[in-house]
């Protein structure tokens, strides 16, 4: 999960780049960006409910 999210980031960051550049493209890349910036959140919360998981103590039955 932590591989996809920095891929993400660096996503988002090759995004905001494009649209500083002002080319010519025919697709939306606010709204691109702001859904990458969405599944960074998701796998953010992801990590962390995972690592929250992982320290918790086992039930022994």
């Amino acid at each position: 999960m932590k591989i996809a999210l920095k891929e993400l980031r660096e996503t988002r960051n090759c995004l905001a780049i494009i649209e500083k550049l002002n080319w010519d493209i025919s697709i939306n890349l606010s709204e691109i960006r702001k859904e990458c910036t969405e599944l960074i959140y998701i796998f953010l919360k992801s990590i962390d409910t995972a690592r929250k998981n992982n320290n918790r103590p086992s039930s022994s039955n």
